[in-house]
């Protein structure tokens, strides 16, 4: 019966640690977490082809074929598993695009530039598409 005991006593000892261990995995995992708060927009390649409207551009070859802006979606961390990165502030821009088709032309094409992010539960994704 003794050495029942004990080998109980060691199984409970064995899972103390085990929870000690998995409980600093867990806080360096939140203190990790916690470094990327949501707060400032993240930059994010788009295909040109996906912006320029295909009238523009017909058979043509855009260049450059790809053009940064930058976006909230997954850009930082929110405290609450409701919430989401989101855009609190937006602004438009303007991105020259050269097409090459027949003859050479320039395409001003206005874009959309998240430039600041909140924690929102009104989270919705048609504002960190293409636009």
């Amino acid at each position: 019966m003794q050495a029942v005991q004990v080998a109980l006593l060691l199984l409970f000892a064995v899972g103390v640690l085990e929870c000690a261990n998995e409980r600093k995995a867990f806080q360096r995992h939140i203190a990790n977490v916690n470094l990327y708060p949501c707060g400032d927009p993240q930059p994010r390649v788009f295909e040109a082809d996906k912006l320029i409207s295909k009238d523009i551009y017909a058979e043509g070859t855009i260049n450059p074929a790809v053009t940064v802006l930058h976006r909230c979606f997954n850009a930082g961390c929110c405290k609450k598993n409701t919430e989401r990165c989101a855009p609190a502030h937006m602004e438009e821009v303007t991105v020259t695009f050269s097409v090459l088709h027949k003859y050479l032309k320039f395409v001003d094409v206005q874009l959309t530039n998240h430039t600041r992010c909140t924690c929102s539960n009104t989270y919705n994704e048609i504002d960190n598409a293409i636009s």
